[in-house]
């Protein structure tokens, strides 16, 4: 997992994160993630990239969301999750750090709650980057 702060269009996402691919030497069966903080991320998986948009909350504290973010996306990839399916879990993880004042929620039934359901919105939203 990258982090990006770009503040420009998408139009150059492609050769960024293949750039990223090519200095890691990842093989093509690898997912890369490059975020790209409320303007959501962009997985590249099998040669194709997409783009997962991000959750909007009111951020009440940035501190742990991307980390959240790269450990819901392993975690979603190894349990067998696409990419996207994982980036669209992993976009609600992080949004949920965000969102949360408190590094524990209170009630985690909610919190599991509340990021499926982002998640589920976020799906059909997932596309290549224009």
């Amino acid at each position: 997992v990258v982090q990006q702060e770009w503040g420009r269009g998408r139009e150059q996402v492609w050769r960024v994160v293949k750039g990223c691919a090519r200095a890691l030497s990842l093989p093509s069966r690898c997912v890369l993630a490059v975020r790209d903080g409320a303007n959501g991320s962009y997985l590249l998986a099998d040669g194709e990239l997409t783009w997962v948009p991000a959750v909007e909350v009111e951020v009440l504290d940035p501190t742990g969301a991307g980390n959240a973010y790269a450990g819901a996306l392993a975690a979603r990839i190894a349990v067998g999750d696409s990419a996207v399916e994982a980036g669209c879990v992993a976009s609600a993880v992080g949004a949920a750090y965000c969102a949360s004042a408190d590094w524990a929620p209170a009630d985690l039934d909610a919190t599991r709650a509340w990021v499926r359901a982002r998640a589920c919105e976020l799906r059909p939203r997932a596309m290549p980057p224009v």
